[in-house]
């Protein structure tokens, strides 16, 4: 297959829709929030669409109602939208988290259980720091936070990787506590040069741990299509806007409907642009 055939296969191929991505999401308490948002806010749509079709209310009515039904039904929509968003962003650190080998299981369940751990840690970050760096951790840090995008500091990160991972083969071989400290200082120290935890880890996963980082990959994808639900927040009938009058809601005398003269729907659900 020639590279411009393989392009135009790949533009053909179906995306997901925005029901498909909520649906796939790979965490039901993220689902469940952002298919309350959706509901709440259709809710809010049609309240608003019936407000609009009301001939008996005045501009003035209509505006009140509105706000009524924008403080309540929109409001609810953006609380779980919100509240789908940071559970989301919780999801993928712990999925993220347990992607992470360690000798004594994974990151999210390997915990210093003393100061004296916590302080073995440290020793030892300081000592793989100076040893990749030559600097102490306080002076990389401080180097790595003025500029993390130098051109020379990415390639001294780049550098570095194959002695963190030499550390971290180390770790894991030895096992116990000796191993589970040189495991996480070897994380701290990547943290203090620059260099991310994948390029480290990443040949010490198992199967299980891989699919715990595409699981991690598709919360952080899919999760950024959940709506804010700020487009709900504006009334259609507040004259304060630019414009007054004439650009209230979507049926002014600009947009009326050509042929059949029946008035457009106020809220019209737009169709939204497929996940890429």
């Amino acid at each position: 297959m020639t590279e411009s055939s393989t392009n135009l296969a790949d533009s053909l191929a179906v995306r997901p829709s925005y029901d498909e991505m909520r649906e796939a999401i790979p965490s039901s308490a993220v689902r469940e929030k952002w298919r309350a948002g959706d509901e709440a806010a259709a809710r809010a749509r049609t309240a608003l669409q019936r407000i609009h079709d009301d001939e008996t209310l005045s501009d003035e009515g209509k505006k009140q109602e509105a706000q009524r039904i924008i403080d309540r039904s929109a409001g609810e929509a953006r609380e779980h939208y919100a509240k789908a968003r940071e559970t989301a962003a919780k999801d993928v650190e712990s999925a993220y988290k347990f992607s992470v080998p360690m000798p004594d299981g994974c990151l999210a369940t390997s915990r210093a259980k003393d100061s004296s751990e916590i302080v073995a840690v440290q020793g030892e970050a300081e000592r793989i720091v100076q040893k990749v760096t030559g600097k102490s951790m306080q002076a990389i840090t401080k180097e790595v936070s003025k500029n993390p995008n130098d051109k020379g500091m990415r390639q001294a990160a780049s550098s570095r990787v194959a002695a963190l991972k030499e550390e971290y083969e180390r770790a894991m071989e030895l096992g116990g506590l000796e191993g589970k400290v040189l495991a996480h200082a070897t994380l701290r120290a990547a943290d203090a040069v620059g260099v991310d935890y994948d390029s480290v880890v990443n040949d010490f996963r198992n199967d299980r741990q891989r699919r715990y980082v595409e699981e991690a990959n598709q919360l952080e994808s899919f999760s950024s299509s959940i709506p804010s639900g700020k487009n709900l927040s504006s009334n259609p009938y507040d004259t304060n806007r630019s414009g007054g009058k004439k650009r209230i809601g979507t049926y002014g005398s600009a947009n009326k409907a050509p042929v059949t003269g029946g008035r457009p729907k106020l809220f019209e659900k737009k169709r939204r642009r497929s996940w890429k």
